[in-house]
């Protein structure tokens, strides 16, 4: 897998994120629609999930490419949480009152980004490679 300058900065956002699902758990359930049932675990399992992946893509070469289809999958069962970041923008039942619906907005976009991220890490570095 190598490409360690793709491979580190993403696993560090992951393993920071998914550590502040445990030690900021109110703020994460502020996220979550309510529509989706148990907030609580799914917050605490999606914030394991983070960690775990983001480890296993770091420090294991054999199982890289999986977590980094992992982090795409989980980049996608996420993405409610952040539309309802935007939703509650600017309200006091917000995650994070003080951000404007403005860059709430702008945050959407750059989960495509990490999608995209995630993805080019999905793919052997050497085009002749197997893929798994």
């Amino acid at each position: 897998m190598s490409r360690p300058w793709l491979r580190w900065p993403l696993g560090l956002l992951f393993v920071t994120s998914g550590t502040g699902h445990f030690l900021k758990t109110s703020v994460f359930l502020k996220m979550m629609p309510a529509w989706l049932p148990a907030p609580r675990a799914l917050v605490l399992i999606s914030g394991a999930f983070e960690i775990g992946l983001a480890l296993l893509l770091l420090f294991s070469p054999r199982r890289g490419r999986a977590a980094a289809w992992g982090l795409f999958a989980l980049l996608i069962a996420v993405f409610p949480a952040n539309v309802q970041m935007y939703l509650t923008a600017g309200t006091p039942a917000s995650a994070f009152p003080a951000l404007s619906p403005f860059w709430a907005a702008a945050r959407l976009p750059f989960q495509a980004v990490l999608l995209a991220w995630a993805y080019v890490l999905t793919r052997p570095k050497d085009p002749g490679a197997p893929r798994a």
